[in-house]
């Protein structure tokens, strides 16, 4: 047992290693050879969104031509059934966003994060009718502290412990950073931008940990549309990182209609409902009320 134990930790040890050889022959060649450190990356077909040469994260959606595909694909299928708008929060480069902006959805994304923002303003320039916002999400307005890594924009995150794992694995501590963040909700937003509601809307939450927050400030979003479907990310170590319950935030999202996003997209939420027992790895929930209309 030891022995396989062993192994598995060998290489594990050795993946690392090649994914930070990777990245940092990547990051170089790009700085120093093609002196850019905008770097444009076509995805999930002639899409094309900007990442930063410095970051981890950048170097991984270079690599993959979209780290998303699957998830972006539910995002895709969400999009063709015309909401009235799509909510990315936690946006980083906008992998999911790129799809329902190309789409002509109205995209509103939420992306505290100095290190990308500027690349999702640019990524997004060429679509009318999406908005990058540099706040974070919550249940209420305020404002709290942001922390993250200058060379992994993919753990940003209110509590600071969460980017501090990432920082670790890359070996990059000294880069970590804090910065102070407005804090809004969705329903403020919905409300001061006069957002239409009526066709239905989409949710992305991927902020670390802060999920159900997010969603007790959407509340009223929720209730006035006629359908909504939410593809969210449930981490029970960034809830144990924010000194979370994970079994209480698990019993929270049991409340909503949903499904774990692993077999594929159900027709229908109605009536579906998460197993009594949280996750003990990420996952991410499809979450909804109402009916689509027809594709």
């Amino acid at each position: 047992m030891l022995q396989k134990q062993y192994f598995f930790d060998l290489l594990r040890t050795l993946r690392r290693w090649v994914r930070l050889i990777g990245f940092f022959l990547w990051s170089g060649t790009q700085r120093f050879i093609f002196r850019r450190n905008n770097v444009p990356v076509r995805v999930y077909g002639d899409l094309k969104i900007w990442v930063s040469a410095r970051d981890y994260r950048g170097y991984r959606v270079w690599q993959t031509r979209g780290s998303q595909k699957e998830k972006v694909k539910i995002i895709e299928r969400f999009s063709t059934s015309g909401p009235s708008a799509f909510f990315d929060v936690g946006a980083n480069y906008g992998e999911f966003s790129i799809m329902p902006a190309s789409m002509g959805v109205y995209c509103l994304m939420f992306e505290p994060n100095p290190l990308v923002f500027s690349f999702l303003q640019q990524t997004m320039a060429p679509y009318p009718m999406a908005r990058p916002i540099p706040q974070a999400v919550g249940s209420g307005c305020g404002s709290a502290t942001f922390s993250f890594c200058r060379a992994a924009s993919g753990s940003g995150s209110l509590a600071a412990q969460t980017p501090m794992r990432e920082a670790r694995y890359l070996g990059r501590t000294n880069l970590l950073d804090k910065i102070d963040i407005v804090i809004t909700t969705l329903d403020q937003v919905v409300k001061s931008e006069g957002v239409d509601l009526s066709k239905g809307v989409v949710l992305k939450i991927d902020v670390e940990g802060f999920e159900r927050e997010v969603m007790t400030g959407a509340m009223d979003v929720l209730s006035l549309t006629p359908w909504w479907r939410a593809l969210v990310e449930f981490s029970p170590a960034a809830l144990k990182d924010a000194g979370k319950d994970v079994a209480q935030e698990w019993a929270f999202f049991r409340k909503f209609g949903g499904v774990i996003a692993q077999n594929g997209i159900p027709d229908t939420l109605q009536n579906m409902r998460l197993p009594p027992e949280p996750p003990r790895h990420d996952v991410d929930l499809l979450l909804g009320s109402g009916e689509m209309p027809s594709c």
